[in-house]
């Protein structure tokens, strides 16, 4: 190799400079190695905490203290595979169901919530024959709904008496409950003694409050009913049955008015008279009528069993 006196070879660039010549040449491969340490990061921990997620998967809490239990356990997975998606059906068995239908359609429920429209459709569905519950939502059973769609799909099912809050909640619809029913309950008076009757509930001055059964209540309706008149044992049990059904049912029902009680008194030979006056919340006296066999509407009857439905006792 021959050289031109004088002149010297150009000096050798670093490793440095020349990927920096590199860089320069290449804006995207610039652009490239300033993002791709943030980057890199990112990526490292996004997915350390995914697999930090799916370790903590195999572990439970502890139902008590709430500690983690660091055991491997599949049970968290079991609970995603086996819980159905949330969906609207009828339920698996439908005879708790058909029993309520049956007890509002006997007049037997004060009142019945509905909380989604969905919960309307299905409960007509079920219903053997819709026009008598229909006709009970018009009479003793009071519809109750959680919010405005409710209310809707009930009056496109035929009921018209409807109750529903100001405000979509269920605390509101528990509370327009308590103000639709507040002023049907019942005074039952007798000797200076008063006590508050609504439904099965019973609160007799003085005494613990106290829970009516269903054929109670509907006794002490029938007794009410022809007061002061004799009613002979015989009406209050089913046909055929013992007498003696009646005279136990008495006296359950005389223990649970307390002081009361003395107002319902046996007629030797011939049944039971109950001298018990009747009057509304508000002092207004509310008239029983007999018709027959059978007792006539009662004005703020609010515990839902139909006036006429004797027999009472079976």
């Amino acid at each position: 190799m021959t050289t031109l006196a004088g002149t010297e070879p150009p000096p050798r660039r670093s490793a440095g400079r020349r990927l920096s010549a590199w860089l320069y040449r290449r804006p995207g491969a610039r652009l490239g190695a300033l993002i791709a340490g943030p980057f890199a990061w990112i990526v490292i921990l996004y997915l350390g905490s995914l697999a930090v997620l799916l370790v903590s998967a195999f572990w439970q809490l502890n139902p008590l203290t709430q500690e983690v239990v660091h055991e491997p356990t599949l049970k968290n997975f079991q609970t995603i595979v086996e819980v159905p998606v949330y969906r609207w059906k009828l339920p698996d068995d439908v005879q708790p169901a058909q029993r309520l239908i049956a007890a509002v359609a006997a007049a037997r429920v004060n009142a019945l919530t509905f909380t989604s429209a969905i919960a309307v459709d299905n409960f007509f569905e079920l219903a053997p024959d819709e026009q008598a519950v229909r006709a009970a939502f018009a009479d003793s059973c009071l519809a109750v709904a959680v919010g405005p769609v409710t209310a809707a799909a009930l009056r496109r099912a035929g009921v018209d008496r409807v109750a529903e809050p100001e405000r979509a909640r269920l605390g509101s619809m528990i509370q327009a409950v308590v103000n639709a029913l507040a002023g049907r309950a019942r005074l039952l008076d007798f000797d200076g003694c008063t006590a508050a009757w609504q439904g099965l509930a019973l609160s007799v001055d003085g005494c613990p409050p106290a829970t009516l059964t269903t054929g109670e209540a509907r006794l002490l309706e029938a007794l009410l009913a022809r007061a002061p008149a004799v009613v002979p044992k015989e009406q209050l049990v089913d046909a055929g049955s013992d007498v003696h059904a009646a005279e136990s049912a008495v006296t359950r029902l005389r223990s649970k008015l307390g002081p009361l009680g003395a107002a319902i008194s046996a007629v030797p030979r011939r049944g039971y008279r109950c001298e018990l006056t009747v009057r509304s919340t508000d002092g207004r006296a509310i008239p029983l009528q007999v018709d027959g066999d059978h007792i006539g509407d009662v004005t703020e009857a609010s515990y839902g069993i139909a006036p006429h439905a004797l027999p009472v006792v079976s």
